[in-house]
């Protein structure tokens, strides 16, 4: 992504020191710039997303990292499934191709996966600072079948189909737990 943002919310249970679970939820809002896979003309082609990601996610703690008695970070890996609704338009071609004009998104419902690795930091008895990296899988992303020109006229054409996306992000979180 070129530029944008993902908001993440996540419910979850400890079955046991090594063990927990959640479920999740993300909202993704961004410009991806596909300049060096597409060209219109001869000028980049970029198209805003919207994703709407529903996982299950499981992690396994191998253990927790003590200095005395006092807990400093718990390490943790683990990954997780579910759908990724995809909504892709175009926001900016300026080539011979599209003529300025915008391109109408469709909705698609795609198998969503995520590998994520991190370490808890307590920062209390029941708050952890959550600093973990997350790639995930979001499925393919179209295009619609209308090329909008003006505010009243659309010219059909078959679209854009881009294949699976992938995206990876940095995260930090405040984790309320136990």
């Amino acid at each position: 992504m070129a530029s944008g943002y993902n908001i993440e919310a996540r419910f979850g249970f400890w079955f046991s020191q090594a063990l927990r679970t959640d479920i999740s939820y993300n909202y993704i809002n961004g410009t991806y710039d596909w300049s060096t896979r597409f060209r219109t003309g001869t000028t980049p082609f970029k198209a805003h997303n919207q994703s709407n990601v529903y996982m299950a996610n499981a992690y396994f703690h191998p253990g927790t990292w003590l200095s005395g008695n006092r807990s400093i970070f718990d390490p943790y890996f683990g990954g997780g499934l579910g759908v990724a609704c995809n909504r892709l338009g175009i926001a900016q071609s300026n080539g011979l191709l599209l003529s300025g004009g915008s391109v109408d998104g469709t909705g698609t419902t795609n198998f969503a996966a995520r590998g994520r690795a991190g370490i808890l930091v307590p920062l209390s008895n029941c708050l952890n600072l959550d600093v973990n990296y997350s790639i995930m899988s979001l499925g393919s992303f179209a295009t619609g079948s209308g090329l909008n020109v003006g505010s009243h006229h659309q010219i059909p054409f078959n679209g854009f189909d881009f294949g699976s996306n992938t995206n990876g992000s940095m995260n930090l979180a405040l984790v309320f737990s136990r």
